[in-house]
C-alpha cells in the first residue's frame, strides 16, 4: 500500500522509473554505509545536520577529490541513499524519479505501456495499462512478442532480453505479437511512445465488455468488444492497480453494471501489486454489506506515528448490490498490499466469505495471495531525494495481518491456471 505496491515478476519498460545503475568505482560506498546510516537524518522531510553528518560529508567530498578514478559526487551520495533499503518495500528515489512516480500515481504516463515477464525466453507481456498505446493497438497480457523492428519489413526475433533492450531504445516500433510461443497466430501492430491517461479498470458482462478511452481529457466507458460467457445477472470487473483516477473508473463501471441490470459481481485482483490507500479507500465505500455508519474503517495502521486509521469515503453497498447480491474475488500470487486489504475489508463486513474467493495454485502448490501487510510512506530532503520506508503493519477491520502469509484459498477455490492467460483465460473458464 502507497504506500507502495509489492513488485511484479516483470520487467518494465516505462511504467516506473529506472534506477541508476551505480559505477564500479562507488563499491567505496560499502566502506561508509554504516557511517551513512546513523549520519542522515530524515525528520520532518529535511536532514539534521550534525557532527556526523558534517563527518560524512567531508569524507565523500574526500573520496570525490583523492580516488584513483571518477567519481560522480551525485551518484555516490544516492548509493548512500540506498543504504536505507532496510527491507525489499523500502527504496530511495530521486527527485526527478519521484516526480515520475507521483505523476503516474495519478495516471499520468509516458511511453508503450507495456512490461515484460522476466520468467520467458520469448518475451512475454506480462502487463499493459490500460488506454496505453500498446493496449489500443491490441497488445494484451499473456501476448508472446515474436519478431519486433522499426518498420515491418525490418522485423526480427530475438529473446527476452534483446526485445527488451530494443523498446527501451526506440520510440516507436513494428511488433508481431500473439498467443502462440512459435509465433503463428501472430499480428503486426505499431505503436509510438507518448504521455497517456493511464486506466485500471475494465468491465464486462453479457451484453459487452468495456474499457475506458480518452475523449479530450476526460476517460470514458467505451465498448470495445463482445459479452463475456456470464449469467444473466451478473458482470465482471478487473482492477489492475490502485492508482491514478482508478476510484473514479470503479465507481462510472458500478453505473454500467447497475444500468445493464447486473446484481452479482466477480472482482479480479490478479496480479495487481497494490498502490494508493485513498483509492482503496473511495472504492471500498461501495462494498461492504454489514458496515455500520457514513465512513466505516477500512484498515489501521498501528505502528505509524500515534496509529492511523483509514476510513471509506462513503458506504452505499445498496445502491448497486441487494442483499442477496453474490460477490466474488479472483486472486493469484502478484495480488499484494492494498489488494490483500481491499479483500481484508471485504471479509471484515461479510460482503464476501472464504467461498467467494478464487486464487491461482503458485509454483509453491499452494493458493495464496502474496502476503504484503506493511506499509509505507514517503520522507523528502531539502535537495528532493525521497527514502521510502516501511512504516506500519496494516491490520483488516477485524485485526487480522496477513503479512508474509496471504489469503489462502483450498478445495475447489483453489484454482489450477497459468499465471498469464493464452487466447482463453483458463483461470477464468475454471471459475465460470
Amino acid at each position: 500500500m502507497k504506500q507502495n505496491s509489492a513488485r511484479d515478476p516483470s520487467a518494465e519498460i516505462e511504467e516506473t522509473p529506472k534506477r541508476n545503475k551505480r559505477k564500479a568505482v562507488l563499491a567505496v560506498v560499502s566502506v561508509l554505509t554504516a557511517l551513512a546510516l546513523v549520519a542522515v537524518g530524515w525528520v520532518g522531510g529535511y536532514f539534521s545536520v550534525d557532527r556526523r553528518a558534517r563527518s560524512l560529508a567531508k569524507m565523500v567530498d574526500t573520496v570525490a577529490d583523492n580516488y584513483y578514478l571518477d567519481v560522480d559526487k551525485d551518484e555516490l551520495y544516492n548509493s548512500l541513499y540506498d543504504t536505507f533499503e532496510l527491507d525489499r518495500f523500502c527504496t530511495h528515489y530521486t527527485k526527478e524519479e519521484y516526480d515520475q512516480v507521483l505523476a503516474e500515481g495519478q495516471g499520468k504516463n509516458s511511453g508503450y505501456g507495456i512490461s515484460l515477464s522476466t520468467a520467458e525466453e520469448t518475451a512475454r507481456v506480462y502487463r499493459t495499462v490500460g488506454n496505453s498505446p500498446a493496449e489500443r493497438a491490441g497488445v494484451e497480457r499473456g501476448m508472446y512478442i515474436t519478431k519486433f523492428g522499426e518498420s515491418e519489413t525490418s522485423l526480427r526475433t530475438g529473446n527476452t532480453d534483446e526485445t527488451l533492450a530494443f523498446l527501451r531504445e526506440k520510440n516507436s516500433c513494428v511488433l508481431a505479437v500473439g498467443y502462440e510461443e512459435d509465433g503463428s497466430d501472430a499480428k503486426i501492430v505499431s505503436v509510438s511512445r507518448e504521455d497517456y491517461l493511464g486506466a485500471y479498470c475494465e468491465y464486462a458482462d453479457n451484453s459487452g465488455t468495456y474499457r475506458f478511452r480518452t475523449e479530450g481529457n476526460e476517460l470514458v466507458l467505451t465498448r470495445v468488444g463482445e459479452g463475456m460467457d456470464l449469467p444473466a445477472d451478473s458482470a465482471y470487473l478487473r482492477i489492475s492497480q490502485f492508482e491514478g483516477n482508478v476510484a473514479e473508473e470503479f465507481e462510472r463501471c458500478l453505473h454500467k453494471m447497475k444500468e445493464n441490470g447486473k446484481t452479482n459481481l466477480t472482482i479480479d485482483v490478479r496480479s495487481n501489486g497494490g498502490g494508493y490507500l485513498s483509492s482503496m479507500c473511495e472504492m471500498l465505500s461501495h462494498l461492504l454489506r454489514e458496515a455500520d455508519g457514513k465512513r466505516p474503517i477500512v484498515a489501521t495502521a498501528p505502528d505509524y506515528g500515534k496509529g492511523e486509521t483509514y476510513r471509506a469515503n462513503g458506504n452505499d453497498f445498496s445502491d448497486y448490490f441487494s442483499e442477496n447480491s453474490r460477490i466474488r474475488v479472483l486472486a493469484d500470487e502478484n495480488s499484494a498490499s492494498a489488494s490483500e486489504a481491499f479483500i481484508g475489508a471485504m471479509l471484515s463486513y461479510k460482503t464476501i466469505s472464504p467461498a467467494d474467493i478464487f486464487v491461482r495454485v503458485g509454483e509453491d502448490g499452494r493458493a495464496h495471495t502474496f502476503g504484503k501487510g506493511v506499509m509505507q510512506a514517503h520522507f523528502t530532503a531539502q535537495d528532493g531525494n525521497v527514502i521510502r520506508l516501511t512504516v506500519s503493519r496494516v491490520l483488516w477491520p477485524d485485526g487480522t495481518c496477513i503479512h508474509g502469509t496471504g489469503i489462502v484459498a483450498e478445495g475447489e477455490n483453489a484454482v489450477s491456471a497459468p499465471l498469464l492467460p493464452s487466447a482463453r483465460d483458463e483461470f477464468l473458464d475454471a471459475v465460470f
